[in-house]
């Protein structure tokens, strides 16, 4: 069986997940069912699709999940930017999670064009 804790896309997705919900205690009450919410799913999103697709058998297969994984990747720096500008974070714990953000987007984007160009992956 394949384990996702092997990729470091993975451990950085868990790590962004852990730091969010460091930060949704902080929230107003009225947003726990709301935005908080939504943003730590979407959090749990990420790193829940590359394991998911990791899992996969196929390349193709593991692809459709990384592109879940990443789209979920852009609706948390979205939220991240909406918590900072109504007040929810503080600009230092923005700036931490959305530099995870960024380097998790990179990462990313590497490790699917790697896949879709390798074609060992998945023989």
């Amino acid at each position: 069986m394949r384990d996702a804790g092997n990729l470091e896309i993975y451990n950085i997705a868990v790590d962004l997940s852990v730091g969010i919900k460091k930060v949704l205690g902080k929230f107003p009450k009225e947003e726990r069912f709301e935005l908080a919410s939504q943003l730590r799913r979407a959090g749990v999103s990420v790193f829940s699709n590359i394991a998911e697709g990791y899992a996969c058998e196929s390349k193709k297969e593991f692809l459709k999940f990384l592109g879940y994984a990443y789209r979920s990747l852009k609706e948390v720096g979205s939220q991240l930017s909406y918590s900072l500008k109504v007040g929810y974070l503080k600009d230092d714990e923005y700036k931490e999670l959305k530099n995870m953000v960024f380097k998790l987007d990179k990462k990313m984007l590497r490790f699917i064009w790697y896949i879709k160009k390798d074609e060992r992956f998945y023989k």
